[in-house]
């Protein structure tokens, strides 16, 4: 597989405002809606550094 994807593209800029929106839909499933089967997957993690950096992102999030 090529391309954009992953971890990668989450934290990018030009992908910022789309990956906000995925967050916002999964605490309103989560949360609102009270489905608790929902669970998250980041896949191509590659270094600490990227994961460091989703979760600051996820706590600046709420």
């Amino acid at each position: 597989m090529l391309g954009f994807r992953g971890v990668s593209r989450y934290l990018s800029r030009q992908f910022h405002d789309a990956f906000s929106m995925e967050c916002e839909a999964l605490r309103f499933v989560r949360n609102e809606m009270g489905l608790e089967n929902v669970e998250v997957m980041v896949p191509f993690v590659r270094t600490l550094s990227q994961a460091e950096k989703l979760f600051l992102f996820w706590r600046h999030k709420g």
